[in-house]
């Protein structure tokens, strides 16, 4: 039930603001539901441009050993 009335609340917040407990976001936590999400918005107004998992995992793998090494692991 709170699924579906989270669906009707999105369409409410077109015209009003609820309060949190009872925003489209704040009924789909209370039912417990998975979020889906999209980077659309931070592309087109922060020129957001993804990377690839691997290049993120081996930039990350380089900055960690950098750390490492600054502390004398």
């Amino acid at each position: 039930m709170l699924r579906l009335m989270s669906i009707f609340m999105k369409v409410i917040e077109l015209f009003v603001k609820p309060s949190v407990t009872f925003s489209s976001e704040g009924l789909r936590v209370m039912a417990d539901a998975t979020y889906l999400a999209s980077n659309r918005k931070a592309k087109e107004e922060l020129g957001y441009s993804p990377r690839s998992l691997e290049e993120g995992m081996r930039e990350t793998v380089e900055h960690l050993m950098r750390e490492l090494d600054a502390v004398g692991g």
